[in-house]
């Protein structure tokens, strides 16, 4: 049987990453969801910005 499976692999290094946790923990963080458990931000608005400052 053939089974087909799309991957996307992504790398932090060291020096990136307390950015990107900082921007995690905000979307994880709960004030960052509506009661019915909607997020406010996606994490990509939050992340998008350090990506272009990284490059």
């Amino acid at each position: 049987m053939l089974r087909l499976r799309d991957t996307a692999w992504y790398a932090i290094i060291d020096k990136d990453w307390p950015a990107i946790r900082s921007a995690c923990e905000l979307f994880l963080a709960p004030s960052n969801f509506k009661e019915n458990g909607q997020q406010h931000l996606r994490l990509s608005a939050l992340t998008i910005p350090l990506l272009r400052d990284l490059r």
